[in-house]
């Protein structure tokens, strides 16, 4: 049997309950996983790929329980015992939704925002190469995933 993983990664969350969303992230994918070998050691071989290094102390990983919503559906990784929940749903789920959250320790989400959009603002004295290559139509909302 053999599974896709969605990974939402470079972001982090931000609101509480129907509000919860995923901001600034990056989206990559994992498929032709097999069920058999899916384990933890997966999920911290992910994090290394994505460039993330072992064990980065304010990396914490969720898995998106099928049919829920970023609101009630998330479930913390941390384990062979978490993985191995997974792969026994794995013939019924083709598709397993993760996200690394990136909060850094002791920060709250809108001054890691603020901190992430800083470099795509305009701001007096920046040369013309936004202003000429951006419409104005598309806002300057964070992307959410």
């Amino acid at each position: 049997m053999r599974f896709s993983v969605e990974v939402h990664h470079g972001g982090v969350f931000c609101g509480n309950g129907q509000n919860r969303a995923y901001q600034n992230c990056k989206v990559d994918w994992w498929d032709h996983v097999d069920a058999w070998s899916w384990s933890f050691f997966w999920v911290e071989e992910i994090v290394m790929k994505l460039g993330y290094g072992l064990n980065p102390s304010n990396l914490k990983v969720y898995w998106l329980l099928p049919g829920k919503k970023l609101s009630d559906g998330l479930r913390y990784l941390s384990s062979d015992d978490d993985t191995a929940v997974m792969s026994r749903v794995a013939d019924k789920v083709k598709i397993f939704v993760i996200y690394f959250d990136h909060t850094p320790l002791g920060e709250d989400c809108e001054e890691v925002l603020d901190f992430l959009d800083s470099d795509n603002d305009v701001q007096e004295g920046d040369d013309d190469l936004f202003t000429d290559n951006v419409d104005d139509e598309g806002g300057d909302k964070p992307c959410s995933c």
